[in-house]
């Protein structure tokens, strides 16, 4: 009888005792987890530089194929191109937008690449619209997403604006202007 005795202690015992690293595991997890979200709370947190990048230009069709429908609409896509100052830089600035107008106005979406001499690349996203202004003219807006870079802008992200205007027709020149909020790239 002692021997089944110790033999059902000992079978107790070792149960008590996974059942005990089982709840301090369980413990230190959800102190790691903590932990973690504390952390990931802090770096959000935490101060990341921002720059605000601010260019203004003229661009110009280097190419486009419009096509004009109906009586009023015209769809198709314009590459522009047009260079900037950033800190006594030239910055080369290159607009590919899509359009979809009628009578001159309606959405339009597309990408801009900002390239400076020493090769570094800043690309973004735009989705915004072209609205009727004063005397034939047409007004631009759209928000900016940054998709990456190169060079010193390989890390950056951000968001911005593209404001700008046009007085001729689809494809005709525009004045622009584009302003960024980056975090992690170097200006």
């Amino acid at each position: 009888m002692p021997h089944q005795y110790a033999r059902l202690m000992t079978h107790k015992t070792s149960r008590l005792l996974l059942s005990s690293c089982l709840f301090v595991g369980a413990l230190v997890l959800a102190g790691c987890s903590r932990s973690s979200g504390s952390t990931a709370a802090t770096s959000t947190t935490s101060s990341v530089p921002t720059t605000t990048l601010q260019l203004s230009t003229p661009l110009t069709s280097a190419s486009k194929i419009l096509h004009a429908v109906g009586t009023a609409t015209t769809y198709g896509w314009n590459q522009l191109i047009g260079t900037s100052t950033n800190s006594g830089q030239s910055v080369g600035v290159e607009m590919l937008g899509n359009v979809a107008y009628v009578s001159g106005v309606g959405p339009f979406f597309g990408f801009v690449t900002y390239t400076w001499p020493d090769g570094s690349t800043l690309g973004v996203q735009m989705n915004g619209s072209a609205k009727a202004g004063a005397n034939g003219t047409t007004l631009f807006s759209s928000p900016l997403t940054v998709l990456g870079g190169t060079g010193r802008y390989a890390t950056a992200k951000g968001t911005g604006t593209f404001t700008g205007s046009r007085s001729g027709v689809v494809g005709s020149p525009v004045e622009a202007t584009f302003s960024l909020h980056l975090s992690g790239g170097t200006n």
